[in-house]
């Protein structure tokens, strides 16, 4: 391990302005795909929002736009605390989505070069890669709270890796940090502490030092989120543990989601192997890299039960600090060209698909800008009923006070098949999903109209699956009402 490092002089300031030149270029990018297609984005990340804009309501324990099945509201709140102060700035538009993606991207970005100077690491090559590291990762452009949570882990490592012990006042701090972390998105809670815990033994703490940042963790939880669970405990128990245990998957082991986790972001795993190969042949010993094999097991077992993929950008935060401890992964002769040829590479995915998506159908971006348009003039002029819409249009509606997200298993999550009133209507972006939500109604095909408000465009986007390709659904706007007129 290397030593304490926190007296190591920093990079060159204009090393680090290259970087986060090289960030922001990375940012900007990503935004522009956005701004061209408004549609294109993550679909969960509106669903979180859901909280952000009840809080900006003064609705406190319910978020009606996407938990409408959880009257009250009892899972937890902090991603909405959080994220609140920006969309009551910016607003809700899918372009203040991506700006809020951006702004917790560029956090991460210098975060990480705090913690390159935390081990010394100057040179402008090393500390490009590992802020490309998170900045090239798809699943971090969304944003799910996932992104936020990676910056509060990497906050967690500067403390960590600082250049004083961690005694029992920072252990407090950090116990803090990963209930903070639990109480944006519990699995990260989760993986914080297992993070804590590789930690503690990759730097030798005491039991006792890592007992009290369990200790304070817990009472975190206890003193700021107790109190909503004793508003209901049993409703808190079938929410947290038992809502979406069935029909999804979750809670199987499926070691798959690794590897297509991995397809996606490769290249800092390559990186995390060459230095593990590196250690092997320098200590002409396996145990070094045994041990760093053993603490990646440890962190992939605590994602695993959660049957999710996108909850292994987490491990970009443990691959991250191991490479910038161990100082490169590659001989100094040859780490300029191999940066060079990463920094090139890395985008493969976050960046140059979903730009060469948009080059074989110069007609889509245009599309989903008529659509968000056309979606928002219905928003406007709906003042009575409830109005439920796709993901993808969420942003233009989620401010409304009686917008609701719909989504495939609604049904199942609300107990119920959803019941329309007269002045009820349903937006979605494909032809395809407006027949599919007759599923989730409570009524027959003959007493539903589904009306075309935006023709479908003349193609879908190319979409990339592993090992295969497709072409996605035509892009359009679709209202879907009760027939007053049968």
């Amino acid at each position: 391990m290397s030593a304490l490092s926190g007296s190591r002089p920093a990079a060159p300031r204009r090393a680090d302005l290259l970087v986060l030149a090289l960030a922001a270029l990375l940012l900007i990018w990503r935004i522009l795909i956005q701004v061209h297609s408004p549609t294109h984005q993550q679909a969960d990340a509106v669903w979180y929002l859901s909280q952000t804009y009840a809080l900006l309501r003064g609705d406190w324990l319910t978020s009606l736009f996407g938990h409408s099945a959880f009257q009250p509201y009892l899972l937890p709140y902090l991603y909405g605390v959080v994220s609140l102060p920006f969309f009551a700035v910016f607003g809700a538009s899918q372009h203040s989505l991506a700006l809020w993606n951006a702004l917790l991207l560029m956090i991460i970005a210098l975060l990480t070069l705090r913690l390159c100077d935390r081990f010394g690491i100057r040179a402008l090559s090393q500390r490009a890669v590992l802020v490309a590291a998170f900045l090239t990762s798809p699943t971090l452009y969304g944003p799910r709270p996932e992104v936020l949570n990676v910056a509060l882990m990497l906050v967690m490592l500067n403390l960590v890796c600082g250049a004083h012990s961690v005694g029992a006042r920072r252990a407090v701090t950090l116990g803090v940090l990963a209930a903070a972390a639990g109480l944006i998105q519990p699995v990260g809670g989760v993986f914080s502490l297992c993070l804590m815990g590789v930690a503690s033994m990759a730097r030798r703490w005491s039991w006792r030092t890592f007992a009290l940042l369990l200790l304070s963790a817990a009472l975190t939880v206890a003193l700021l989120y107790g109190p909503v669970i004793l508003v209901d405990p049993a409703l808190w128990l079938e929410q947290f543990f038992f809502t979406f245990r069935d029909g999804d998957g979750r809670g199987q082991i499926d070691l798959l989601l690794v590897v297509k986790y991995a397809l996606y972001t490769p290249f800092p795993y390559l990186l995390y192997g060459l230095m593990l190969l590196s250690r092997a042949r320098a200590s002409r010993s396996a145990r070094a890299a045994l041990g760093e094999i053993g603490m990646m097991a440890v962190l992939i077992a605590a994602l695993l039960p959660f049957s999710r993929s996108y909850y292994y950008p987490y491990l970009l935060v443990f691959v991250v600090w191991r490479l910038a401890d161990s100082g490169g992964a590659v001989p100094r002769r040859r780490q300029n060209a191999a940066v060079l040829g990463l920094l090139i590479l890395m985008p493969l995915f976050s960046h140059y698909y979903p730009t060469a998506q948009h080059l074989e159908n110069p007609a889509y971006g245009g599309q989903a800008r008529r659509v968000i348009d056309a979606a928002r003039a219905v928003v406007e002029e709906e003042q009575d009923g409830l109005i439920w819409v796709e993901a993808q249009i969420g942003m233009v509606a989620i401010q409304h006070p009686q917008a609701r997200l719909y989504f495939s298993y609604i049904a199942r999550l609300n107990g119920a098949p959803i019941r329309l009133g007269e002045d009820d209507v349903m937006l979605f972006t494909t032809r395809s999903a407006a027949e599919d939500a007759l599923l989730n109604l409570a009524h027959t095909r003959d007493e539903i109209v589904i009306t075309e408000v935006i023709a479908g465009s003349e193609r879908g986007l190319f979409i990339f699956e592993p090992f295969r390709f497709e072409r996605g659904q035509p892009l359009g706007l679709w209202m879907l009402r009760l027939n007053l007129e049968r």
